[in-house]
């Protein structure tokens, strides 16, 4: 089952820009980063989701991170359950 990571808020619907949803996983984040070594940066992460062959949707969550060093998987979990949340 996908997880579809939403922003879009009632008052942006009649906006000229439009938030698109990304229509990615926790297997599919997971995927994308095997092999990668933590802790491990925003760009490491992007890098190691490219060498994978990661989808243009969880490109685009990785790239959404705030910057800084990831300790573990889990970190990055952690910010995708936030991101539903805000």
């Amino acid at each position: 089952m996908n997880t579809v990571l939403d922003r879009t808020k009632p008052h942006q619907a009649e906006s000229l820009f439009q938030p698109r949803s990304l229509n990615t996983n926790l297997a599919e984040l997971e995927q994308a980063l095997g092999g990668l070594i933590f802790p491990a940066t925003k760009s490491e992460i992007i890098e190691k989701a490219k060498e994978n062959k990661a989808s243009s949707d969880t490109l685009s969550f990785f790239r959404i991170l705030p910057p800084g060093k990831y300790i573990n998987f889990h970190e990055i979990t952690f910010m995708a359950w936030s991101f539903l949340i805000i």
